[in-house]
């Protein structure tokens, strides 16, 4: 059976619910990726950024985890595969990543869906500065666009 390695950096940091989800995968730890960063389309995702890294859990994953975390992610409707080099302990690693397509808005996650992230933070001592950057930068992005829809279906409405 050929493993494949996982970058989680949204619920899927979560030890339980992978634990559930993705019964042959194995945590190897933290790392984090550089030149990108995290923001919320109601779920994490991922974007280049080259100003910013984004703390995450790598993963061993089998085939059949990778069908589980296919479906969970709405694989290739929702998110896309790319591979992303990592630095994990000194080595430059090639692995997995989910990433959200274009197509699905800025809009900040719920409650629960945060929760979940922040106590993998906490669990696994991550500066949660990352985690409040991410949500700071999507309700900026989702009010911005607030705004314009509004301002749009005013000037529409008066047109």
């Amino acid at each position: 059976m050929k493993r494949k390695l996982y970058v989680a950096y949204g619920s899927n940091m979560s030890i339980d619910q992978m634990k559930k989800r993705c019964p042959e995968s194995l945590c190897l730890g933290i790392a984090k990726i550089e030149g990108y960063r995290l923001f919320f389309k109601e779920f994490a995702t991922i974007k280049k950024s080259k100003k910013h890294g984004v703390p995450i859990l790598l993963w061993s994953i089998s085939p059949k985890d990778e069908e589980a975390l296919d479906k969970y992610e709405g694989f290739p409707r929702m998110y896309y595969k790319a591979d992303i080099s990592i630095d994990f302990n000194g080595r430059t690693l090639t692995s997995m990543v989910y990433i959200m397509s274009d197509k699905r808005n800025v809009t900040p996650p719920s409650q629960w869906y945060y929760d979940v992230i922040h106590a993998a933070y906490l669990r696994f001592d991550i500066d949660l500065r990352h985690l409040n950057l991410a949500l700071s930068h999507t309700w900026d992005l989702y009010d911005r666009k607030e705004v314009r829809y509004h301002q749009r279906y005013i000037f529409d409405k008066d047109n």
